[in-house]
């Protein structure tokens, strides 16, 4: 596969006007993010934790691109929640990154300080878990972002 076609969002034309074409990216950007949601509340392994991270970083970022193209209200209303989820992602994706850290220091004996992080990283899959299930209810919220009016 070519570089390019990676990238290629289908029904994307270049000659569409810019707001018009917001709702494809967006659309193309937030079904991967539900996608990866489903995926992780099946299996909360840290690489499924990763990409979920990785996906709403970019519809968050694409969003920046397009909020001249939204009611200021929806777009902070659904900014807020991706913002939200993300800040939780981050925390996760942190105490794995720590973890991992820890795992090559183990000659040094830091196993109460580990179990104290595992339980941290609980604590914080529970959070997640349930910020991606209000997220997930709440996808109508982004109808605004993603369906043509």
């Amino acid at each position: 596969m070519a570089l390019k076609d990676k990238f290629r969002i289908k029904g994307l034309d270049i000659n569409k006007k810019f707001c018009k074409s917001s709702y494809i990216i967006l659309q193309n950007k937030f079904n991967m993010v539900i996608k990866l949601c489903k995926r992780y509340l099946k299996d909360d392994s840290n690489e499924n934790l990763h990409q979920l991270r990785i996906a709403l970083r970019r519809f968050r970022y694409t969003m920046e691109i397009f909020v001249a193209c939204y009611k200021e209200k929806e777009f902070n209303l659904a900014y807020k929640i991706i913002q939200k989820l993300q800040d939780e992602l981050g925390k996760g994706r942190d105490l794995d990154v720590l973890l991992e850290k820890i795992d090559n220091f183990e000659k040094f004996n830091f196993h109460q300080l580990k179990e104290n992080i595992l339980k941290e990283k609980e604590i914080i899959k529970d959070t997640i878990k349930k910020e991606i299930v209000k997220f997930v209810e709440q996808k109508n919220d982004f109808n605004f972002l993603i369906k043509k009016r």
